[in-house]
């Protein structure tokens, strides 16, 4: 899935959208992974939502290891392997975070 322009409330937008679409789709957690560019955007776009259903959680890449969630959105694929010390490998542990479905969010 793709969001439309670089700026953080373009991909505050398309994870929402994303994860209300997961909340249909699996009965269990949904975490929003992001880079610590757009988390701020992302945990205000995705409140109302969390309140409705404290399934959506925001959480960061590096605190991902060893965390299993029924469906994930990762947002900004490429920026979390430019900010995160271990560039590849922490995005390699990001998309294996999902037990049944995941979403990815690029910017084209």
């Amino acid at each position: 899935m793709a969001a439309s322009g670089a700026d953080s409330g373009a991909w505050a937008t398309a994870a929402v959208e994303a994860a209300s679409g997961l909340l249909e789709a699996v009965e269990g957690a949904i975490a929003v992974i992001t880079p610590e560019a757009h988390r701020l955007d992302m945990e205000a776009a995705t409140q109302e939502l969390g309140e409705e259903n404290p399934r959506v959680f925001v959480i960061d890449p590096m605190s991902t290891k060893g965390l299993e969630y029924d469906a994930t959105v990762v947002v900004d694929p490429e920026e979390i392997v430019a900010e995160s010390p271990g560039g590849a490998r922490v995005l390699y542990v990001v998309f294996t975070r999902a037990a049944h479905r995941m979403v990815v969010l690029t910017e084209q």
